[in-house]
């Protein structure tokens, strides 16, 4: 991206749009991408022949797309045959395979040829689950399709609405008698078949044996018998199914192999298994207990005929179809994958299904179960089409679902909706007409409550029935593909690590994706990823600034890993400098103390000291980008650097007046100030963040002022004279900010947290100097068990109960000046510790080194992952009350310079209002190093506590208390 715009001329969303397109693959839309790249290079002097090729490397560098990839187990089906294999088992057994893939730009699915399986390596992988049942484990990169494109796994959250199929069509001629369909599915839903020489039915309903029976008497050798169960309160049914053959040795009876009468030759001859038990057998059925039940492979392939009276034989059995309060037809099993089998051979005929776990009582204890329901209006309509009538004993059933689908209204299901995000979609067709929202409800008819704005909290999305209508009205393409794609948008409910596992991938023809597990994902290809590996390896090894920056770059939107990049990058010996107004790009850039043309100054040599510190004689920084700030658009920023183009900004009102009033905000302010962004233009005005903060609003009539002159063709005459002598626009417009008592560092971090997401020009702790605690750098450095005391703040405290039900967990990270490190809280400690931890401030710890194994596999060390260290939390107290209680002196070191009078009397008030036990020396820092130590007399004891700390910083703008920790 960064290279379509410095070399191409693009913005930040055309360089977006460029990227999306490498992604997608698609030969136009590259053809297309490539005339702009190599356009937009000849403005900026690149020769042709230059922009071709390096349009062709940005070809080439998205072509391998990383280790976006999915785990062995992973199922597909072939889009032909119905065959359903797994990735793995299609890597080692290589095959024409057609998989169903997705057009984008209808919305269809489509059978697309596999081209290549390839494993990618031991990868650290994710399992995301969705409300209708579905998993998939994958690595955090890999994309899954959401309304706005692909969006990675590690991206999305839990609520967010993903692509799975409404239909996998499949057009399979292959068929089955009717009475080996009927056999099999009476033994999947209401059978046993652990017995080693019979099979049994069980059921209550007389047709439905009836049914089973006239099936299985069909095979070779085979009778079945029917009693009814001893024992059973209600009527139950049991079919035996044997040969019928009675085997058993009765008393006096010759032995079967002493026996020389015809009739025992006649006895030796019949087969020792009934063909019904055979057949069941080579199906792979037989001595399957209920919980292990699966439908076998063979059934994927059948024609949708077979497979529509397969599934109405199943819901026979153990289906619920309706009754007078409840219409949503379900299956119901023991078996997980039985579930997910009969979810698929659904999705099969056109209907969406969600499976859903449950628990019931069985011989006196809970036992875990499944249920497979239908989802949606349309699927209600084919299941009455295509499985009911297969549906034997349910006439009473079937009606009442058929008198409920006619008598009540279609297409108002919560269930199948299209996600609220296509609402911007809507709000583009209608800004394109020029019509008000109240124009498209009068005239579509269609209630627009809901589409302007964000709409409401709880909408997840609109019905198909309602975008289909828009589509008609706008005449829209776009929502028309939306309304009557083969896309159900299923919802994330948990992402969840998974360890390490082998990974594969598929590449897939045309349309670069396909359908894995019941979901849309992409493929990725990856060719030359170990040239990259290496190619990256050797940038971070000989250009680490440089390497450390581009990372940050890329991941500016993801402030965990800014942040552990940071931290990463101050242990090297790498500067990172605040965002700066005049200096600042969209991206995070490297900066350099002597300019890269001197030609005194060789660069070099590269990488590291001895002391693991990077070197380089040119001394690279960091800028941060305002990219990264929050709060801070795309529009804003292309505002902010059209107006830098005619000189630097000399102030905040010069800043305003220069920037198009329609692109910023006050947010913008307030991220800008709060960042630091400004510092460089404030502080040789003597102007503190919080006197910039307050004048904002001034700041904001200025700009407004000077966008409408300019808009009328008006010149600011105080700011020609500024232009011309050089001076200031707020001196020569007589501007003023407004005062206001400076922030203590405590707010001024908070502020820069807030717009940055971290902590960047100090930390909370630096108030407290050194507390005789280790980093969580140095926590690596001692032995697993070892006790430790560290202090920081409290990054993400959660909660969570224990899958047994006793009690509950804690999580969270703790920050400090190097870095983060997980800590856990154990049950019997969370209620103690809760408050403390919830508290929003600085907290001293407590705890036992452990180390998280969950992701290293002892089979594969090499590309194992490192175990990582974390804390088992043992006690923790605010740092406020740690330092009251350990504090046991306390020096002042003051610049002898700010020891005036005033400000002398001013911290004696200061001291006898925070009065305590803790002798007070104050010592002021003369010239060429000379110190002065004058201890205070027994007055001036004070407590140590943070409103004295914040009290002292705002008398001397620094920190200058020392404390000595017991």
């Amino acid at each position: 991206m960064q290279i379509a715009q410095l070399l191409a001329g693009y913005s930040l969303g055309g360089a977006d749009l460029l990227r999306r397109a490498m992604g997608k693959k698609k030969p136009e839309e590259m053809a297309k991408q490539k005339s702009i790249f190599v356009e937009g290079s000849l403005k900026n002097n690149v020769k042709e022949e230059d922009a071709v090729r390096i349009f062709e490397l940005l070809e080439f560098f998205a072509g391998y797309g990383f280790n976006k990839c999915v785990v062995g187990s992973t199922t597909v089906v072939d889009a032909h045959t119905g065959e359903r294999t797994t990735v793995k088992e299609l890597f080692h057994a290589r095959r024409a395979f057609t998989v169903h893939a997705l057009d984008e730009s209808t919305g269809k699915l489509r059978p697309r040829a596999v081209t290549d399986v390839m494993w990618n390596g031991r990868k650290r992988v994710f399992a995301l689950k969705t409300a209708q049942g579905k998993t998939i484990v994958a690595t955090a990169n890999h994309p899954l399709y959401t309304l706005d494109g692909w969006k990675n796994l590690g991206d999305l959250e839990v609520g967010d609405r993903i692509a799975a199929p409404r239909r996998l069509a499949v057009h399979s001629e292959v068929r089955w008698p009717e009475h080996e369909l009927v056999t099999l599915a009476g033994l999947l839903s209401e059978g046993n078949t652990c017995h080693p020489t019979c099979l049994y039915f069980y059921n209550n309903t007389p047709a439905l044996v009836d049914d089973f029976v006239a099936a299985v008497t069909q095979f070779p050798a085979t009778v079945a018998r029917v009693r009814e169960r001893e024992g059973v309160r209600a009527a139950r049914l049991e079919v035996c199914v044997s040969t019928g053959a009675d085997r058993r040795f009765h008393k006096g009876q010759v032995p079967w192999n002493a026996r020389v009468a015809a009739g025992a030759e006649e006895y030796a001859s019949a087969p020792p298994r009934s063909g019904a038990f055979e057949w069941a057998a080579t199906l792979g059925v037989v001595g399957v207990k209920a919980i292990d039940k699966r439908v076998p492979p063979a059934v994927f392939t059948l024609c949708d005929d077979d497979v529509a009276l397969f599934l109405g034989r199943l819901s026979s059995g153990d289906g619920f179809i309706a009754n007078e309060t409840n219409h949503v037809p379900f299956y119901a099993t023991s078996s997980e994958q039985l579930a997910v089998d009969v979810q698929a051979l659904l999705l099969r005929l056109g209907i969406v299904a969600g499976v859903h776990r449950k628990t019931f009582r069985y011989r006196g204890a809970e036992r875990p179960g499944f249920t497979v329901h239908v989802v949606g209006d349309g699927s209600l309509e084919t299941f009455l089409e295509r499985i009911a009538p297969h549906c034997v004993g349910r006439d009473a059933a079937i009606a009442e679902l058929a008198r409920y689908v006619a008598s009540t209204e279609r297409g108002r299901t919560s269930k199948d909706t299209i996600p609220a995000d296509v609402r911007a979609w809507v709000d583009e067709e209608r800004r394109a007409r020029g019509l008000t929202w109240t124009q498209v409800e009068a005239q579509s008819g269609v209630c627009v409550k809901e589409l302007y704005g964000n709409g409401s909290a709880n909408k997840s999305g609109f019905r198909r029935s309602t975008i289909a209508r828009l589509a008609a009205f706008f005449g829209s393409a776009r929502l028309t593909a939306a309304a009557e794609s083969d896309i159900f948008w299923d919802r994330v409910v948990a992402i969840e690590p998974r360890g390490i596992e082998d990974t594969f991938d598929l590449t897939v023809d045309v349309d670069h994706n396909f359908v894995a597990d019941g979901l849309v994902v992409h493929n990725s290809h990856s060719a030359a990823y170990g040239l990259i590996t290496y190619q990256t390896a050797y940038l971070k090894a000989h250009f680490p600034v440089e390497f450390m920056c581009a990372s940050m770059s890329a991941d500016k939107e993801k402030i965990d890993k800014v942040v552990r990049l940071i931290a990463e990058g101050r242990a090297m010996g790498v500067t990172i400098l605040s965002p700066d107004i005049n200096e600042s790009g969209i991206d995070f850039s490297v900066v350099y103390a002597t300019p890269d043309g001197d030609p005194k100054i060789t660069r070099g040599p590269f990488g590291y000291t001895g002391a693991g510190k990077v070197r380089d004689r040119l001394g690279p920084r960091i800028r941060f980008g305002l990219g990264a700030v929050r709060g801070i658009g795309e529009a804003a920023i292309l505002a902010i650097l059209e107006a830098r183009q005619s000189g630097p900004f000399r102030d905040m009102f010069d800043f305003a007046a220069r920037v198009d009033a329609k692109r910023i905000n006050k947010g913008v302010f307030e991220a800008l100030v709060c960042s630091g962004a400004l510092d460089t233009i404030l502080q040789p005005l003597s102007v503190s963040r919080s006197s910039a903060s307050a004048s904002i609003e001034l700041a904001l009539e200025r700009s407004k002022a000077a966008t409408k002159d300019r808009a009328a063709g008006q010149a600011d005459m105080f700011g020609l004279f500024a232009a011309a002598s050089g001076k200031g626009a707020a001196a020569a417009s007589g501007d003023k900010y407004v005062e206001a008592a400076s922030w203590d560092s405590r707010e001024l971090l908070a502020f820069e947290k807030k717009a940055l997401g971290f902590y960047l020009s100090g930390h909370p702790l630096d108030r407290y100097g050194r507390l005789a605690v280790i980093s969580t750098a140095d926590v690596a450095d001692h032995e697993e068990r070892a006790k430790v005391k560290l202090a920081g703040m409290v990054e993400g405290y959660r909660e969570r109960p224990m899958k047994t039900g006793n009690g509950k967990m804690a999580f969270f990270e703790l920050e400090d000046r190097m870095g983060r490190i997980e800590v856990k809280v154990r049950p019997q400690q969370v209620e103690s510790f809760a408050a403390v931890l919830s508290a929003g401030e600085p907290v001293v710890l407590k705890g036992m080194i452990a180390y998280d194994r969950r992701n290293q596999d002892e089979a594969d060390e090499e590309n194992a992952a490192e175990p990582t260290p974390q804390i088992l939390l043992d006690e923790a107290q605010l740092l406020s009350e740690f330092i009251r209680t350990e504090t046991r002196a306390i020096t002042l070191r003051i610049a002898h310079e700010r020891a005036r009078k005033e400000q002398l009397l001013r911290l004696a008030e200061l001291l006898r209002t925070c009065r305590g036990g803790c002798p007070v020396t104050l010592t002021l820092m003369l010239d060429e190093g000379a110190e002065v130590q004058l201890a205070l007399g027994p007055e001036f004891r004070v407590e140590a506590s943070d409103p004295m700390l914040a009290g002292l910083e705002r008398l001397f703008g620094d920190r200058v208390a020392e404390l000595r920790i017991a």
